[in-house]
């Protein structure tokens, strides 16, 4: 279900939320605690829209999409999350009934363009989590093969596969009854198969998918101390009686190093992009995902059970499916607090995306970082930052002497 989709209250068998007071329109006025409860998911999606707009500029910037393997596919997420909401929330307003209405044509649009979002934000995550998850377990050898044209691939069957799965929404809407959303008085027994499927795709099991990647992804960085910021190697000095021919010493020497490398831990911002942020967001995506969907898929088992037309939900039911609603969508402003959290890098490009260097550090340029490349992997075009802290010496020497 939507952001603001209310389908399942306008079936024939299910009770309305509040009296059908219209003649001309199947969608009653929201008043009272209803209509607070738009209002209360409209603030919160405009919050995570602009959370998710200035997270995608934040990783769209030079620095941070050039030289961090993951900040391709955390842009693609915010910019998906973000389109995503400013559908949702012009849905919500034709929903209000305060003067916007979208035309035909229009309405069909921007329905099925947000089913194909929320489907695209949902299986991102789960790409993310497979991401960080094999990134983790098969370091060394998996950051050959997971560059930004592997995300580009992802993205496109991902989009493909949504856009062919919600085509029914672009015909199926009751616009001429002045409804711009799906119509179940015309298209009940289509529609309700569709929604089975969707809940399916869309709930159940990335839901699954999110729980076993991100326990394993757990349990792998608890048994080898990734989160360790050092860890402490011993070696080993062979004796004189192990001592190999030379030719022999230089195979060893690289079987060694290959073992090394698979074992040695990810550090640094490596580590916070690639395993703490992607296991944040789908941990918190899960988490506060999963009491709406509890309740959805509750609802759907016990219609199953006794058929669509004799389970109507309750009103508690309804109430605390959108209570849990306005708690999921959080989701998408707390990824912003995430990253700003995390990661010292995004709190630096905000820092010089909001504020002058000269207002909040003088005498110093826009960049006081020295890129260069890694030497430990340049296949996946990642780069440490050397800070250049004698800079700011420099520079304030220069400007004595000028004076």
């Amino acid at each position: 279900m939507d952001a603001f989709e209310d389908a399942v209250y306008f079936r024939p068998n299910a009770s309305l939320k509040v009296p059908n007071s219209t003649d001309n329109s199947p969608l009653p006025p929201l008043t009272g605690v209803y209509r607070f409860d738009y209002l209360a998911k409209l603030v919160v999606i405009c919050a995570g829209a602009f959370c998710s707009i200035f997270s995608a500029v934040i990783f769209r910037r030079p620095v941070m999409y050039k030289n961090i393997a993951a900040a391709y596919l955390l842009s693609v997420i915010s910019i998906s999350d973000s389109c995503y909401l400013i559908s949702a929330f012009v849905l919500g307003l034709e929903r209000l009934q305060c003067g916007i209405a979208l035309p035909n044509g229009v309405c069909q649009a921007v329905l099925y363009a947000s089913h194909v979002l929320r489907c695209l934000c949902t299986w991102l995550i789960v790409s993310l989590a497979f991401f960080s998850y094999m990134y983790i377990s098969r370091e060394g050898r998996a950051q050959k093969h997971f560059r930004s044209v592997h995300c580009k691939v992802v993205l496109a069957w991902q989009g493909l596969f949504a856009g062919m799965a919600f085509l029914h929404l672009t015909w199926m809407t009751g616009v001429e009854t002045g409804m711009c959303f799906p119509f179940f008085g015309l298209y009940f027994s289509a529609l309700v198969v569709m929604e089975k499927i969707e809940t399916f795709i869309v709930v159940i099991l990335p839901d699954v998918l999110l729980c076993v990647v991100c326990s394993l992804s757990f349990y792998i960085c608890i048994r080898r101390s990734y989160f360790k910021a050092t860890t402490t190697r011993q070696t080993y000095i062979p004796n004189a009686s192990e001592i190999r021919p030379f030719h022999l010493q230089e195979g060893d020497r690289e079987e060694a190093a290959s073992q090394q490398q698979d074992r040695s831990p990810l550090s640094g911002e490596d580590a916070i992009f690639h395993l703490k942020i992607p296991v944040a967001v789908c941990s918190l995506h899960f988490v506060l995902s999963l009491p709406q969907h509890v309740i959805q898929i509750r609802i759907i088992v016990l219609q199953l059970m006794y058929g669509d037309f004799e389970y109507s939900p309750s009103t508690e039911e309804n109430y605390l499916h959108d209570v849990f609603h306005v708690v999921s969508l959080t989701k998408f402003a707390m990824n912003c607090i995430m990253y700003s959290l995390l990661s010292a890098t995004f709190r630096a490009n905000v820092k010089a995306l909001l504020l002058p260097s000269r207002c909040w550090r003088p005498f110093t340029t826009m960049t006081n970082a020295i890129e260069t490349p890694s030497v430990a992997d340049e296949s996946v075009g990642t780069r440490t930052t050397v800070l250049a802290p004698e800079a700011d010496n420099a520079d304030t020497q220069s400007a004595v002497e000028d004076s």
